[in-house]
């Protein structure tokens, strides 16, 4: 999380719009939110995506640590297409451990053989 809010930090100050995918009300969402207001704009699902308007400052998109990629991989899509000059993190910022549970639990059970 505090890798998401230096980031937040950084993209404001160069004069970044921040979209960014969280659940409303969560307390890491209500709190990296609060590192720069003015220049986020939260999104849950696609819709919330359709609604944004065009901005004239350069996009950037984080999301929040403790969703699985699974969680949002449709949203971040859904805001690469409208903003295709979209500026994102190398790599991803979501928690390892949240990703690796939900890896764990859609796999298959091992056969059993008799």
């Amino acid at each position: 999380m505090t890798k998401v809010h230096h980031e937040v930090k950084v993209r404001a100050g160069k004069g970044y719009r921040i979209v960014y995918v969280g659940h409303e009300g969560h307390e890491e969402a209500v709190g990296t939110m609060a590192v720069a207001p003015q220049a986020i704009s939260r999104v849950e699902t696609v819709e919330d995506v359709d609604h944004l308007p065009p901005f004239s400052e350069p996009v950037a998109l984080l999301a929040q640590t403790t969703l699985s990629h699974r969680d949002w991989k449709d949203v971040a899509d859904a805001v690469k297409v409208k903003f295709p000059q979209l500026w994102s993190p190398g790599r991803s910022d979501l928690c390892f451990a949240t990703t690796n549970r939900s890896q764990r639990s859609c796999r298959s059970p091992p056969k059993l053989t008799r």
